[in-house]
């Protein structure tokens, strides 16, 4: 990627359908008050397989309500997923504007919820591990 003469890398993890290059690893790294005029264009989660499992993500913004977002007919077993305003499930909610994430894993056959995980974001967050 090139921005005004800077460039940006990430190393590819060999198993994500999306990349995403966020702000901090540009070289020559841009300044901190570049940085803070950036507007943040998307958030990844990423999470490990929890085994035979398919994955539901839903996010929350000020109102704190969960709402559904890549369900597990969109996510499958994904073990990431890149948020750039729109949700697959229809609903829209600007990266920056996320507080708060749920993922779940839910059993291939059934349905049933084998474990869940959540955790809140800052606003400005881009990378954002998730862990069981």
């Amino acid at each position: 990627m090139n921005y005004n003469g800077h460039y940006a890398t990430v190393p590819y993890d060999g198993v994500s359908s999306d990349v995403y290059i966020p702000a901090t690893n540009v070289v020559p790294a841009l300044t901190a008050s570049q940085l803070k005029a950036s507007v943040l264009s998307a958030v990844t989660f990423t999470w490990k397989d929890y085994g035979s499992a398919v994955y539901d993500l839903q996010i929350a913004g000020s109102d704190g309500v969960m709402h559904p977002c890549a369900p597990s007919t969109s996510l499958a077993n994904d073990t990431s997923y890149v948020h750039t305003g729109t949700c697959p499930s229809g609903y829209v909610l600007a990266p920056k504007s996320v507080l708060q994430v749920q993922l779940c894993a839910l059993d291939k056959k059934s349905g049933d919820k084998l474990a869940c995980t959540a955790a809140k974001l800052d606003g400005r967050t881009a990378t954002l591990p998730l862990k069981w």
